[in-house]
């Protein structure tokens, strides 16, 4: 009995990976990777612990070799904007503009 495979349920793979298990049914629904899971009815998925963590290693072997997130420095999450933001006018500068428009409007009808 200690050779035999350990299954875990979708409830403790969302678990594992931090997520919630209809965000497991849609990444399954449109196609996108998951680790292999077994059927055992239209309900009842079980996924195999050594093929979960096989595959979580593999992404992390994929996540290490990606240069964009080598900019991360491992820790996850989006990468930082290389170019600043630009910004616009404030409201502040463009009522300052106005008002300054005004002014010379005025002491010209005079």
């Amino acid at each position: 009995m200690l050779n035999q495979p350990q299954y875990i349920t979708m409830d403790q793979l969302a678990e594992m990976l931090g997520i919630s298990k209809s965000l497991i049914f849609k990444i399954q629904r449109e196609g996108g990777d998951l680790p292999p899971c077994i059927s055992l009815g239209p309900r009842c998925k079980r996924f195999k612990k050594e093929s979960v963590m096989s595959w979580l290693e593999a992404k992390e072997k994929k996540c290490v070799a990606d240069p964009k997130m080598q900019m991360l420095g491992g820790g996850g999450g989006r990468p930082s904007l290389k170019t600043p933001v630009r910004k616009g006018k404030t409201k502040k500068d463009r009522v300052e503009e106005r008002m300054a428009g005004l002014k010379t409007q005025a002491s010209g009808v005079s």
